[in-house]
């Protein structure tokens, strides 16, 4: 699972690099907003559904490894 987490992130972070790189330019922007406006909210989908899953999956999981380690000592 972490491994999933920090691949899907790698994706993720090169993804958003690559769109703030694109839309650096008001002008840009201004010129396709359309296609701006479609690429910011593909991308903020896929963030929303990514806290969700840390959210769900990935958070409990750590604080439940940290409740053994804390029950362990």
């Amino acid at each position: 699972l972490a491994r999933q987490f920090v691949d899907e992130m790698g994706s993720l972070a090169i993804d958003l690099e690559c769109f703030a790189r694109h839309w650096s330019s008001p002008a840009g922007i201004s010129a396709n907003f359309a296609e701006f406006s479609e690429a910011a909210h593909d991308l903020l989908v896929r963030l929303a559904v990514r806290i969700e899953l840390e959210d769900r999956q990935l958070y409990p999981l750590v604080d439940g490894t940290a409740e053994l380690h804390r029950n362990a000592a």
